[in-house]
């Protein structure tokens, strides 16, 4: 039975709180009327004979209502903190991620012990241990200290985290006997685990408390000799970025927490190659060879004649650089993505802006918060889940946090904008930054309002970009956002045609053939698309001969990571599509170096359709229809004709609804015929 009890006293967000606890409990966040009613449909109050008790199928429906109305309220919203007065936007926020952390963990461990039978909440565990609670004693203070740069050295509750600890061992050791867990999930669980010991370890360090140094090195080497090969093809990117992620940790930035110098990091080196995990060798052979030649001892971290503004521009928080494969993964990659950029900005806002007034770096500070600008959503877990699910254009927006950062925008730009020494091209890059934040914009007001004042702005300004500024690189760029997604933006073939026809006459002769590419793209509406190359088996194929049936074209190189990705997707709808005259042909463009890396993908993924080895092509491919890279797809007609590109198909995502708008329209014409 839920315990109704403990989400309406609100025990679990305050334990672990000091005296911040008792204002926690009044935060609105759980749907105390929700599960109140879920509590009494169990005590029989529902319209359940409680002489008779409920049957044995109405019980199994409880159960499950009562799973699922659990399940959404742990992966809901989160919490929304009251603003306390003095607060900015990004304290407000910093302190929403800390208690929503709170929440997560105690809703699952809810969660966990009411449905045992639930697999979801192995799911649950993944997700709490990449991303947990601080156990801060006070919230705010740990709000303010995540502000700054270093490592948060507000006290945490030992007591809290001690109770945590202890009755982790027990999940854990459930998590990795299940049946309903995969290799992949454990390896993502030990990861976590690992990650967040790091962590904890330097801030421990920086409070002046004991750390167990050698355990963690220790656990790090065997979780690199119990993996030591991705586990698939689509694995291989995310296999080498976390197992470098742990090992650059230790042995980069945080080397000196972890007592990794001289003869003592050769050690460590030397037991990294020793696991044969292929990353950990070649992470321990580079840091060998390094400390050979270096008299052994790494160069500094930061070079030596390195100025104190740099540095202190460099410790800003940077893009994750981890390589997602699953939901879970996903949902901790955009976690890290969205704190670490709203605390680029506005640490850089709030600390450094004044504090070190380097022209140089505020310039580079503006067009990487520029280019890669923070989400200033309402919930915060919405827009986590947004981002992984790629609709993040819904996701209501924090008018409030999103107005700060304008007023003060306004200010920096016209200090660079104005400063005598910022160069045409200087202004150029920043105005093609701005435009680059316009795209989604332009994007969302048509999705969300059928707005395309928006859009026809945008198309203005990416020409004005190339015509007033000379920034033919960003115009370039964004061009081809709009000849990828156009219908996104609301753009009818006419409209694509009319913003690309001035380029024909611009002297860049990069923007001239993405003109000529917009026209080819457009003709493949009415020509059909053609196409000769040979299969993986040395057989001679034709596109052509394929007329009849419909088509996706699936242009990809196997150092494309998203399109291996996409492929188990595609052919699942491949799969149930096939008997309806539907057919795949995947165009691997080396396909003659790469030969035995795309035969193992086809073996593992279980790919039956037909495979094009295209080496020596991409170039011809790219140039006539302006493809920016991979993947690319073409969804053609059965005479040949496109009739939904890239943007459309989305990576596999739509491909089941346009088929069958396809093939609903065929049986619409044979009908009236």
């Amino acid at each position: 039975m839920i315990r109704a009890d403990r989400h309406i006293s609100g025990d679990g967000i305050s334990r672990g709180l000091g005296e911040k606890g008792s204002a926690l409990s009044k935060i609105s966040g759980f749907n105390i009327a929700t599960v109140t009613s879920v509590a009494l449909m169990f005590a029989g109050c529902d319209g359940v004979d409680q002489t008779e008790g409920p049957s044995p199928k109405q019980s199994m429906l409880m159960e499950i209502q009562s799973a699922d109305e659990a399940w959404r309220e742990l992966t809901s919203s989160g919490w929304r903190a009251e603003r306390q007065e003095g607060d900015d936007a990004f304290l407000h926020f910093l302190r929403e991620v800390e208690l929503t952390a709170v929440r997560r963990r105690d809703l699952g461990l809810d969660f966990w012990n009411q449905h045992p039978e639930d697999p979801r909440r192995y799911k649950w565990l993944q997700l709490t241990v990449h991303l947990p609670p601080h156990y801060a004693v006070d919230i705010h203070e740990w709000s303010v200290n995540e502000s700054y740069l270093a490592p948060n050295i507000a006290p945490i509750n030992h007591a809290a985290l001690a109770e945590w600890e202890k009755l982790y061992p027990r999940l854990r050791q459930e998590f990795w006997g299940s049946p309903d867990v995969t290799d992949k999930q454990r390896r993502f669980l030990w990861m976590g685990e690992l990650e967040q010991k790091i962590r904890r370890a330097n801030e421990a360090d920086a409070r002046g408390e004991p750390v167990d140094a050698e355990a963690i090195l220790t656990d790090i080497l065997a979780f690199a000799k119990t993996y030591p090969e991705p586990f698939n093809e689509i694995d291989v990117l995310p296999f080498y970025s976390g197992v470098q992620k742990l090992i650059g940790l230790v042995t980069g930035d945080d080397r000196e927490t972890f007592g990794l110098t001289g003869d003592s990091l050769m050690a460590y080196a030397k037991a990294l190659v020793e696991t044969g995990n292929r990353s950990a060798v070649a992470r321990g052979t580079s840091i060998q060879t390094a400390l050979e030649e270096n008299d052994g001892e790494l160069p500094p971290i930061y070079p030596a004649d390195i100025t104190e503004t740099e540095r202190a521009w460099r410790s800003l928080p940077s893009y994750p650089g981890d390589q997602p494969s699953s939901f879970e993964e996903y949902v901790v990659f955009f976690h890290d993505q969205i704190v670490n950029m709203r605390k680029y900005r506005d640490i850089g806002v709030r600390r450094l802006w004044n504090e070190y007034p380097d022209r140089k770096w505020r310039r580079i500070w503006m067009l990487v918060t520029l280019s890669e600008p923070p989400t200033y959503a309402k919930d915060f877990v919405d827009a986590i889940h947004a981002k992984a699910e790629d609709r993040l254009a819904y996701v209501e927006e924090d008018q409030v946090a999103k107005a700060e950062w304008e007023s003060q925008y306004e200010l920096f730009r016209a200090e660079i904008w104005n400063d005598p020494e910022t160069s045409d091209k200087e202004r150029g890059e920043i105005r093609g930054k701005e435009i680059w934040t316009d795209l989604w914009a332009g994007q969302a007001a048509w999705e969300r309002h059928r707005d395309k004042s928006v859009v026809q702005r945008l198309l203005n300004d990416i020409h004005s970009l190339y015509a007033d500024y000379g920034n033919a690189r960003d115009t370039w760029t964004y061009s081809t956002v709009i000849l990828r997604a156009h219908k996104d933006y609301g753009l009818d073939d006419g409209e694509l045609l009319a913003f690309f026809k001035p380029m024909e006459t611009y002297s860049d002769e990069d923007l001239r053939i993405l003109a000529e590419a917009a026209k080819h793209q457009i003709g493949l509406r009415t020509s059909p698309f053609e196409f000769t190359a040979t299969t993986l088996r040395d057989d001679s194929f034709d596109i052509a001969d394929m007329r009849g049936r419909i088509v996706l074209i699936d242009h990809w190189a196997t150092t494309c990571a998203s399109c291996i990705e996409a492929m188990p997707r595609i052919h699942d709808v491949y799969e149930r599509y096939k008997d309806s005259g539907f057919e795949v042909v995947s165009i691997a463009y080396d396909g003659t170096s790469q030969r035995r890396r795309i035969e193992r993908i086809e073996t593992e993924l279980g790919l039956t359709w037909t495979t094009l080895n295209a080496e020596g092509q991409w170039e011809d491919i790219s140039e006539k229809y302006g493809y920016q890279g991979f993947p690319q797809y073409m969804l053609l007609n059965r005479d040949g004709t496109l009739y939904a590109g890239t943007g459309e198909v989305d990576m596999g995502r739509n491909l089941e609804a346009l088929l069958e708008e396809m093939l609903a329209a065929e049986t619409d014409a044979a009908t009236r015929h």
